[in-house]
């Protein structure tokens, strides 16, 4: 009935949630599989020192003000557009190009659009 992380310790503990698992609960029936089917991956993790970094990371991980300023959405959004603009040209070219017997078939210039505008 804990409401927070915990951690395995060692092999006898994975052993007993493995047993605790109610078979006909959604989630912990679900939880019981993956542990069996990982069940030699868990194990070796469960074998590990506690100074292992696989337990601990030492890096603080902050956002600092130097990372915000280094990432500008508007550099990005310019090149997700264009990207989303291309995809969509494509996407009229194909359907154009299909016989889908249509009567009209009037065929759309792209816009050519330029990585330098």
């Amino acid at each position: 009935m804990q409401k927070d992380w915990w951690q395995i310790e060692n092999l006898e503990q994975l052993n007993c949630l493995l047993k605790a698992l109610h078979p006909r609960g959604v989630r912990e029936k679900a939880l019981h599989k993956q542990l069996l089917k990982h069940m030699d991956h868990v194990s070796q993790a469960c074998t590990r020192e506690k100074t292992d970094s696989l337990f601990h990371n030492d890096k603080e991980q902050f956002v600092t003000k130097e990372m915000v300023e280094k990432w500008k959405p508007e550099k990005w959004a310019f090149s997700v557009d264009l990207a989303a603009l291309r995809y969509l040209e494509a996407l009229e070219q194909r359907v154009i190009s299909a016989s889908l017997q249509a009567k009209v078939r009037k065929c759309f210039q792209p816009l050519g659009i330029t990585e330098g505008i």
